[in-house]
């Protein structure tokens, strides 16, 4: 009986999914690798120092505007899955709005400096939220036509954006400029995919507060 329950638990694994999430993941892993002696020699230690603060700062607050709730999409049942994805958006959305005006009130009270980084990083913690649910609520309706490429996709949009940057003229933060616009440009297709309702898309107070209680331990388990 137990072999037939192991047996049955993997019948249910998707192994072509999980193939192709992994090629996928090594050819996102090559291409900075492959540019990452170009880019060295034009951008400076501060440049990279303040990139890597940058990501940090967006994985805080794509943690902070999910409060990782589109776990409860990937086992919540068929029936809510829809509603539950719409609340998702409208949590990151209410909070990075709530983020955006705290921050530029204490960088107007003279309380905390003006940081731009951490106006790119708020951006970008919304766009990573955005995949993020986006990606749980397309594999919950088995659409996967666009989850396996949208690493693959920003990172070719990040390498494009860098070198016009780059053959332009060096723009003030392009890194992380680079990295903003090629997340925007990857979730495009993911969006398109999962036929959003633009109607139901809210702004309120009150999904952050249900959602926030109903993950609040799965958030804990991501920070520990």
């Amino acid at each position: 009986n137990y072999v037939k329950m192991i047996l049955a638990k993997l019948k249910q694994i998707d192994f072509k999914l999980i193939v192709q999430l992994v090629i996928a993941a090594t050819f996102s892993g090559l291409i900075p690798l492959l540019f990452e002696p170009f880019f060295k020699s034009i951008f400076t230690p501060e440049d990279y120092g303040n990139y890597d603060l940058f990501l940090k700062f967006s994985m805080i607050f794509t943690l902070l505007m999910t409060f990782k709730s589109e776990t409860i999409i990937s086992s919540i049942i068929p029936s809510d899955i829809e509603d539950y994805f719409y609340k998702c958006l409208n949590l990151c959305l209410a909070l990075f709005l709530l983020y955006v005006l705290l921050y530029s009130i204490l960088v107007l009270l003279k309380i905390l400096p003006l940081i731009i980084t951490i106006y790119l990083a708020l951006i970008s913690g919304l766009l990573f939220s955005l995949i993020s649910i986006t990606i749980t609520y397309l594999l919950r309706l088995n659409r996967k036509k666009y989850v396996t490429l949208q690493k693959p996709i920003r990172r070719i949009f990040e390498i494009i954006i860098l070198v016009l940057f780059i053959v332009i003229s060096k723009v003030p933060y392009a890194l992380e400029i680079s990295t903003i616009f090629a997340l925007f440009l990857s979730l495009i297709p993911l969006i398109k995919e999962s036929n959003i309702d633009k109607s139901i898309i809210s702004i309120d107070f009150k999904t952050p507060i249900i959602l926030i209680k109903k993950s609040k331990f799965i958030m804990l388990g991501e920070l520990l």
